[in-house]
């Protein structure tokens, strides 16, 4: 019979902390007594999300004695030896230890109970024992600002009544969604002209107050849709062509105080077709010797959930392992134009277009140019046009003629730059790293260079706000 090998990923860890999804195991087998070791297998994606009756992973070896080092995306090094007992099916099979489940309380006896009329949740939480009165339905849908006399700001957002959207339960914390559209003017040669929303966030356009759930300790919500799509439920997505969306977290206690501001796919579909859940979380941050509140965005899918984790910290190596389709879900853009941002982003990095078979060069600029408001899409076909070969650009389809703006790498770069932040923060390196390049080939342009320059001063900016634990852009946000 197989060898089953359990790891442990809950130990030493602090109560909540979410265990990764997925990990990369070596495995090498022992000889001379243990001393020398040779590579068998290597870096074996161990699903450990094992859901919906999910088999887990197995390693065929011949029987003897194994070591078995499991590398997870916070970078943990797990190590275990194993022996493989001569049988019909010499294997090793990878399973996460299971949690211990609770005891049950026991139930007193009936002669024991007592009566006692329960206070209201927020008793529990203050004095007063005043409960909130139900929130008016309209408030949770999507609210207009065309007709606004002011400029509309992620400290002001006229009609969304924060204070009542937050309860003591939740630490006053709270969680909203925006829409919006980019800024069409967003730099000027002297840097930054517009206040951080615009830079941040773009034109407002709408705002719906999130229902939290969870405890004090870690309030989330969760949805499946962006704002005011229902229109979209059962029919193919035009995701990214239009308003971009994004996660507000707040503190309101009689006044909206922002937190952050996260970038996040609206509606993300998964290959059998349905829609993940994609969550905004509150966790605590340790910084140095304080502790802050943070906004954490997950998408619960569990084939590409492990990308994400591995991509959140730079790792490369492991997301090139884990995504052996990663052409596939680039072609398939139109059903979810994030995932094939993130396939990109892990083939353009580890430089997957040398030697390959199909010209997915056009595959990525259609991303760019068909999805105006996803900008990794831009930030990825630039890097293709400072750092691919001259041959793998050729010959390629550029839609809408003259109104293309991805024929050079400079109109490439600053489209990307007038979209606002990526989805995904490893843009956010690739776009810094291109326009550096371009800065030094613009010395005998000024006006281009002067443009380069403010625009290389917007991504800073951004760089120096983003949370850099997450493979999604999560943005401090400036409350002067």
């Amino acid at each position: 019979m197989s060898t089953v090998v359990h790891f442990d990923f809950g130990a030493g860890q602090p109560r909540g902390t979410r265990l990764p999804r997925v990990a990369l195991a070596d495995v090498f087998e022992l000889y001379g007594g243990n001393a020398d070791e040779r590579l068998v297998a290597g870096s074996v994606v161990i699903d450990l999300d094992l859901r919906e009756g999910r088999a887990p992973t197995r390693v065929n070896v011949n029987p003897g004695a194994f070591l078995v080092r499991i590398r997870t995306p916070d970078g943990r090094l797990l190590m275990r030896q194993v022996h493989v007992e001569r049988s019909r099916d010499p294997a090793l099979v990878f399973l996460p230890k299971q949690r211990a489940p609770r005891p049950k309380k026991q139930q007193k006896a009936v002669d024991d109970l007592v009566v006692i009329r329960s206070a209201p949740p927020d008793a529990l939480f203050g004095e007063d024992h005043f409960r909130k009165p139900a929130v008016p339905r309209d408030w949770w849908s999507a609210l207009s600002m065309a007709n606004t006399t002011e400029p509309v700001t992620i400290s002001n957002l006229p009609g969304f009544h924060a204070s009542e959207l937050v309860e003591p339960r939740y630490d006053y914390m709270g969680i909203a969604r925006l829409q919006a559209e980019p800024v069409e003017e967003l730099l000027s040669l002297d840097g930054p002209a517009h206040d951080v929303t615009a830079r941040l966030v773009g034109d407002i356009a709408a705002v719906q107050g999130a229902k939290l759930r969870g405890n004090r300790e870690s309030p989330f919500a969760k949805w499946k849709l962006p704002v005011r799509n229902r229109e979209l439920i059962g029919k193919r997505s035009d995701e990214g062509k239009g308003a971009r969306y994004f996660s507000l977290s707040y503190r309101a206690e009689g006044r909206l105080t922002p937190l952050q501001v996260a970038c996040v796919p609206g509606r993300w579909e998964k290959r059998d077709g349905k829609l993940a859940d994609v969550y905004a979380n509150h966790y605590e941050r340790d910084i140095g010797v304080a502790s802050t509140r943070t906004l954490r965005v997950e998408v619960d899918d569990p084939d590409l959930g492990g990308l994400l984790d591995f991509l959140q910290q730079g790792d490369l190596s492991g997301s090139t392992r884990m995504l052996n389709n990663a052409t596939e879900l680039l072609y398939r853009k139109w059903q979810n134009p994030y995932a094939s941002a993130a396939a990109g982003y892990v083939l353009v990095q580890a430089g997957q277009w040398q030697g390959e078979n199909v010209n997915w060069t056009q595959w990525v600029l259609n991303l760019a140019h068909r999805y105006p408001s996803l900008t990794d899409g831009a930030i990825l076909f630039t890097t293709l046009l400072l750092q691919g070969r001259s041959d793998t650009l050729k010959n390629l389809n550029y839609e809408g003629g003259s109104k293309n703006r991805f024929r050079t790498a400079i109109s490439a770069a600053f489209e990307a730059v007038r979209r606002g932040p990526p989805l995904y923060r490893h843009g956010l390196k690739m776009m810094a790293t291109n326009l550096a390049i371009l800065e030094g080939e613009a010395t005998g342009d000024r006006q281009t260079y002067l443009q380069l320059r403010s625009a290389s001063k917007y991504i800073r900016e951004l760089s120096m706000r983003v949370d850099p634990s997450q493979p999604f852009c999560v943005f401090d946000v400036s409350t002067d």
